[in-house]
């Protein structure tokens, strides 16, 4: 882990007062209040505390940062967050669609269900994550084995 690594993660112990008992990666992040991010959040674990933040996607080619000129393009604002992980109602595999429509307001979360086999295999799916107060967080994850057993 080289020094830039060290020093964030120790910043991240200092600012939530207890040591990361565990982290990772999700590749796309949505929650029901339509909060979404396309490009992903760290995720870490201290004191029974899920929290994740995410970071500004920056563009470049060869090391030459692009600016953008999108007339609709919107200023980056940090996400930071916490789940309690005591208030983790359920955890299920979800299609990436139907969680689209939940963070779009097109779909009430309380119709999703665990993806079947054939969804499995044909469409892209992320982990649902509900909160004893309806709230749904949605994580792309690299391994949701371990995200589950972390949350439990």
């Amino acid at each position: 882990m080289d020094e830039e690594t060290k020093e964030f993660l120790e910043n991240l112990e200092k600012e939530y007062g207890g040591n990361i008992e565990w982290k990772t990666f999700a590749t796309w992040y949505g929650c029901s209040d339509s909060t979404f991010r396309e490009y992903g959040v760290f995720l870490f674990k201290i004191n029974n505390t899920l929290h994740f933040e995410d970071f500004e996607k920056k563009y470049s080619i060869f090391g030459m940062e692009l600016k953008t000129k999108k007339k609709n393009y919107q200023k980056y604002v940090k996400l930071k967050r916490s789940i309690d992980i005591s208030q983790v109602k359920s955890i299920m595999k979800v299609s990436q669609a139907n969680a689209l429509d939940v963070i779009k307001n097109k779909k009430d979360p309380k119709t999703l269900s665990e993806i079947n086999l054939f969804d499995k295999i044909f469409k892209k799916s992320v982990t649902a994550v509900e909160l004893e107060d309806g709230t749904y967080h949605f994580f792309e994850l690299l391994n949701n084995a371990e995200f589950a057993k972390n949350l439990k």
